[in-house]
């Protein structure tokens, strides 16, 4: 698809430019706070769409913290599946069915954006500037970010603090494998990660890639499966399976279950396993994956983002982009934690839960997970890569299986 949001980009900045101030920032005569945005005093109402449960109360709490500032602007919050909103953002936009704003994951950024139908954040500085990075990356597009990241999601190593009772948890993946070693036997093993998920694997191949996706970080086809770089970091991958289980047993569920059960003393996992692992009773741990070897930092792990978007079709822009950057400061993002259990999309002090400490300092080393679609020379190599991924794990040559990889990448030749 041709990308049309660009020129329409430059065009505001243009505006803006002639009117002597940056996009979102109101006319210095029309307030004496350049900071403070100048909204409508007529009454209005903006339309929400957010996860259903948690993610609601939070906009209810959101919009009561706002409507204390703008008592005339009524935000009513709408429960829909993350997933289930961009077809509906594309469903009902023209025909004014919309909502003013709504969560998506950042996946959906590039092409939302490219069919015109969410707006850039209007303060880029201020929102690039208010958020990790990754988080920043995540929700960019052409130079710009769309939207405002609220929330982030990656993996990290935990620990079970019964059959590892040391102090420091291990900082390399070579200190790992020794340590798991001598909690490797019959009854348990010493480590676990779904090692036939792309989620989890694909990391091992980036760690030594500077910009594995592009020098923007949003064109998973310039990745290289056959880089040097690439098969180191699958090697350390293949020496985790020593002290580990086979493929077939590792799923990411059957993993969850085996550190949840205590048949694992470290583990590879996310955010949404800690209420398994909490439940079964487990004293755990969490820190940031261990380094790989030569490195003095924890190893990349993929970063899930979720963005609060202002539609393109919203009546109201201004109003919805003053509420969404709401969500982005530290008050707003410390109950959203407290409500939904996720992450911060900043790097901001948390008090509790305890394991938050390990994934905000795994998010300082997270890339977003590539947007892509199955069809493309990346999806069609992806998929290959997660049945590869696993037989490497098993004991397969890992430069024959890198080059299955890129050779998936061209186009299944036709008939005739």
């Amino acid at each position: 698809m041709k990308r049309f949001w660009p020129a329409l980009l430059a065009a505001a900045l243009l505006l803006a430019a002639c009117s002597g101030v940056s996009p979102g920032e109101p006319s210095p005569s029309a307030s004496a706070d350049p900071d403070e945005p100048v909204l409508t005093k007529r009454n209005i109402e903006l339309t929400v769409w957010e996860r259903p449960g948690a993610g609601e109360e939070f906009i209810r709490q959101a919009a009561a913290v706002f409507n204390q500032k703008y008592p005339n602007i009524v935000i009513r919050c709408v429960g829909v599946e993350p997933g289930d909103i961009p077809g509906r953002v594309r469903d009902e936009s023209e025909r004014g069915g919309c909502a003013d704003l709504f969560l998506i994951p950042h996946t959906e950024i590039r092409a939302l954006a490219d069919a015109l139908l969410i707006l850039p954040a209007r303060d880029q500085t201020k929102t690039k500037a208010a958020v990790f990075p990754v988080c920043a990356q995540a929700a960019s597009a052409g130079g710009a970010v769309f939207g405002y990241p609220v929330s982030a999601e990656t993996v990290a190593l935990f620990y079970n603090k019964r059959l590892f009772a040391e102090d420091e948890p291990p900082a390399s993946w070579e200190e790992l494998v020794a340590l798991a070693k001598g909690l490797n036997n019959g009854e348990q093993a010493g480590f676990v990660m779904p090692a036939g998920s792309v989620y989890y694997a694909f990391p091992f191949a980036l760690t030594w890639n500077a910009r594995p996706f592009g020098p923007d970080g949003g064109d998973p086809d310039a990745f290289d499966f056959e880089n040097v770089t690439t098969v180191e970091g699958m090697k350390v991958f293949k020496s985790l399976r020593a002290v580990s289980l086979p493929s077939e047993e590792l799923s990411p569920g059957a993993a969850a279950r085996a550190f949840a059960s205590g048949k694992a003393a470290f583990c590879v996992a996310g955010l949404w396993d800690v209420r398994q692992f909490t439940e079964a009773g487990v004293s755990f741990g969490v820190a940031p994956l261990p380094a790989f070897p030569g490195g003095d930092h924890p190893s990349a792990s993929f970063a899930s983002v979720g963005v609060m978007t202002v539609s393109a079709y919203s009546a109201n822009p201004d109003e919805a982009s003053a509420f969404a950057a709401l969500l982005l400061t530290e008050e707003m993002q410390k109950l959203r934690v407290e409500l939904t259990g996720e992450l911060p999309s900043s790097d901001i002090t948390l008090r509790a839960p305890a394991y938050a400490d390990g994934f905000m300092r795994q998010m300082e080393h997270a890339v977003p997970y590539p947007a892509f679609l199955p069809s493309s020379d990346f999806g069609r190599a992806l998929a290959v890569f997660e049945e590869a991924a696993a037989r490497i794990w098993d004991g397969a040559d890992i430069g024959a299986e890198l080059a299955a990889c890129s050779a998936a990448r061209r186009p299944p030749e036709r008939d005739g």
